[in-house]
């Protein structure tokens, strides 16, 4: 009697046990905004994350990494391809590692997104796994230096007629906070300025919704021999220490050399100088709404110097 319970116990656990590997597919935990982690709708040309398991491998915890070495970036790496309402998506990485798997893509383009939802589904080989998201054309979010709250990726422009001393393309923050954010990696530099008041800021970013002239997914502007500025065709509302800045031009722009990065130059308003002062982007939503990043992307802010520079 006792070794039948023991064989039916263990016929039971060996049919349990291969029923659960034949059941290992990819399995996605969440989708997060490419630049601030964020969660919200998956917006066409913006980069996301996707989290889970099992997708890099079919091993969970194997530590893998394939990256995409061309443009246009692959729709394909490492056996691995994602899709969004049946639109394949480019991919800039499949990462594996021993807490987690983690895949960064772009949403193509010309996914619709017009339900206010899409199916994006993951597959690896044989096995694949969806998940329905809501979905709108635009979702802002900052890139920063830790993905995620802290330091926003933020760089001083110097201009004729501007505040005088700016370093051009310098990080707008105070001294030693970029290798700090990263850790303070052996060797690390960076050359760091706090923002002036009345000066010009680039902040980059990624979901600020379509652009013209179109650019295909997974390229860029200048992969296909665009050589004018490429507009975002959404309003963007900035706001610097709670405070509106003023856009340059009034919209954003797609970056010339990378794919699905965005840009917008703003003036720096008048605000209390600070080393943590927040940066948010508002925009308005095809669906109504409005969305605003959170107030956790931050940079530095000086006051105005008493003399502009006049540059050639």
């Amino acid at each position: 009697m006792r070794m039948n319970l023991r064989l039916s116990v263990f016929a039971f656990v060996t049919v349990f046990f291969a029923s659960s590997l034949a059941a290992q597919g990819p399995q996605i935990n969440s989708v997060r905004q490419g630049a601030s982690f964020a969660e919200g709708p998956a917006a066409p040309g913006s980069i996301v994350s996707i989290f889970g398991s099992l997708i890099a491998s079919s091993v969970a915890g194997t530590a893998t990494s394939t990256l995409s070495t061309q443009i246009p970036l692959a729709t394909s790496l490492g056996g691995v391809s994602v899709t969004f309402n049946g639109v394949e998506a480019p991919l800039f990485a499949v990462i594996g590692t021993a807490g987690f798997d983690q895949v960064n893509a772009q949403v193509p383009w010309n996914a619709n997104v017009t339900g206010g939802q899409v199916e994006m589904k993951v597959t690896r080989g044989a096995d694949s796994a969806t998940m329905m998201l809501p979905a709108a054309d635009a979702h802002p979010g900052i890139f920063t230096l830790q993905f995620g709250p802290g330091p926003a990726i933020v760089t001083n422009v110097a201009f004729a007629g501007g505040p005088a001393g700016v370093v051009n393309g310098s990080f707008a923050h105070a001294p030693g906070t970029v290798c700090g954010a990263l850790g303070n990696p052996p060797g690390c530099t960076a050359s760091e300025q706090a923002a002036t008041i009345g000066g010009i800021v680039t902040i980059w970013c990624t979901g600020l919704g379509p652009v013209t002239p179109a650019v295909p997914s997974g390229t860029t502007p200048s992969q296909v021999g665009i050589t004018d500025l490429v507009r975002t065709t959404k309003a963007i509302r900035v706001f610097i220490g709670g405070a509106q800045a003023e856009v340059v031009g009034g919209v954003g722009a797609l970056q010339a050399a990378f794919v699905a990065l965005n840009q917008i130059n703003v003036f720096v308003p008048s605000v209390p100088p600070g080393n943590t002062v927040p940066i948010q982007i508002e925009m308005d939503l095809s669906n109504g709404g409005t969305f605003r990043t959170r107030a956790d992307a931050t940079m530095a802010v000086r006051a105005a110097p008493l003399a502009a520079v006049a540059l050639p």
